[in-house]
C-alpha cells in the first residue's frame, strides 16, 4: 500500500513539476493564458500535423545520435523500459496481489531487453556524455550563473548518468532477487529498491525526452 502512494506521488509530482517548468520558461505577461494554452497543445498532441512532424523530429534526432544499424539500440531500450513501466506501474498501483502470470513473464523479458539494450548504449552513446575536467559542477551551476546551453548540456549529462545509476540499480536487485543465496527478508528488500529504482528510472527517462525532445520557448 504504501509503496503504490509513493508510486502515484512521484508520478503526479513528475508529471505537474514539468508542466510547472514550462509556466516558469513563459513570458510574464503570457502565464495568464497558460492554462488555456496548455489544453490547446494537448488536444494539438492527438492531431496528425503533430503526429507526422514527431515523427520527423525523432528521425533526424535518431539519424544524428543513432545511424545506420545503432538506431535499434534505442527502439530496444525504448521497448525494455515501456514493457516494465506499464506492466510495473499497473500492477503496483491496482493489483494488491502484485505482478504474476503472462504480464510477469512480459516483464523478465523486458528486463532482459532493458539490460542488453543500456549496455549498448554505454557502450555507444557513453562517451558523447562524459562529464568533462573543466565542466561546472553541482556546487558551481549555483553559485555562479552559467550559459542556458552550457547549462542545459550539463543538465542532460547529469539525467542521462542518472539513468544509467537506476537502470543498473534495477538489473542488480532484479537478478539479486531470484538468487537462491539470499534470505527471504534480503529478496523483500532487493525488490523495494528495485520499485524505487524503478519510479527514479521513469522520472530520468522524463526528464531526459522533455530536455531532448520538446523545444524550448525562445526568449
Amino acid at each position: 500500500m504504501i509503496m503504490s502512494l509513493i508510486s502515484v506521488v512521484v508520478l503526479l509530482g513528475t508529471v505537474f513539476g514539468l508542466t510547472y517548468a514550462r509556466y516558469r520558461e513563459r513570458p510574464e505577461d503570457d502565464k495568464r493564458t497558460y492554462g488555456r494554452w496548455l489544453g490547446v497543445k494537448t488536444r494539438a498532441l492527438f492531431a496528425a500535423g503533430t503526429r507526422k512532424t514527431s515523427r520527423k523530429v525523432l528521425a533526424e534526432w535518431l539519424e544524428a545520435h543513432y545511424p545506420a544499424w545503432t538506431k535499434w539500440i534505442f527502439f530496444a531500450l525504448l521497448a525494455g523500459l515501456l514493457t516494465q513501466a506499464l506492466t510495473g506501474i499497473f500492477f503496483e498501483i491496482f493489483i494488491a496481489r502484485g505482478m504474476f502470470g503472462l504480464p510477469l513473464i512480459g516483464h523478465m523479458i523486458g528486463g532482459g531487453l532493458f539490460a542488453a539494450s543500456l549496455a549498448a548504449l554505454l557502450l555507444w552513446r557513453g562517451r558523447a556524455y562524459r562529464l568533462d575536467e573543466d565542466e561546472p559542477g553541482l556546487f558551481d551551476a549555483r553559485l555562479r550563473p552559467l550559459p542556458r546551453a552550457a547549462a542545459g548540456a550539463f543538465l542532460i549529462k547529469i539525467v542521462f548518468w542518472s539513468f544509467a545509476g537506476f537502470g543498473f540499480v534495477q538489473v542488480a536487485t532484479a537478478v539479486g532477487s531470484m538468487l537462491p543465496v539470499f534470505t527471504f527478508p534480503t529478496q523483500e528488500t532487493l525488490l523495494t529498491i528495485h520499485r524505487l529504482s524503478a519510479l527514479g528510472l521513469i522520472v530520468t527517462a522524463a526528464l531526459f525526452a522533455d530536455r531532448v525532445f520538446v523545444p524550448r520557448r525562445r526568449p
